[in-house]
């Protein structure tokens, strides 16, 4: 009968798991091994690789749809626009098939229309700004030069 060989602490390693939940419904897992004699530096370096390597992927899919977020807001800001930029037209339409007599000018309630439709343009514009930003920066770490992120951890 054979003996099992035992192992020395220099064969020994450490099992490393990192899981990521990224919404929706994707999971990312990394596994790797490192000895478990290196010195703690080496195991500090190895989880911040690994956790860079995740957040670029959680960057990615959260670009993905920021994206397609923004596309939207654009056509709905577009949408407003036009609206808004119609309340004085149909306005003026109705004031001269009414026959009313002197310079035009908008009802309460058109008055209101058109307040309420720059308030929610100028919210979008607001919102799209702040998306066009988290995109940036998504794109930021997307872009980032290995070299550069291995020196942040150092």
């Amino acid at each position: 009968m054979e003996t099992p060989h035992t192992k020395t602490p220099a064969e020994l390693a450490v099992a490393i798991t990192v899981s990521t939940q990224i919404p929706p419904n994707r999971n990312i897992v990394l596994q790797t091994y490192l000895g478990q004699e290196q010195p703690e530096r080496s195991f500090n370096h190895l989880m911040d690789k690994l956790g860079r390597v995740s957040d670029r992927q959680e960057a990615f899919y959260k670009k993905k749809d920021l994206v397609l977020g923004l596309a939207h807001e654009k056509k709905l800001l577009a949408q407003l626009t036009e609206d808004y930029n119609r309340i004085e037209g149909r306005s003026q339409v109705a004031w001269e098939a009414k026959g009313k007599k002197g310079p035009h000018k908008l009802s309460p309630q058109e008055e209101q229309q058109k307040g309420a439709a720059e308030v929610n343009i100028k919210r979008y514009k607001e919102s799209i700004a702040k998306i066009e930003n988290e995109i940036a920066e998504y794109e930021e770490l997307l872009n980032a030069p290995a070299s550069a992120a291995n020196m942040q951890s150092g």
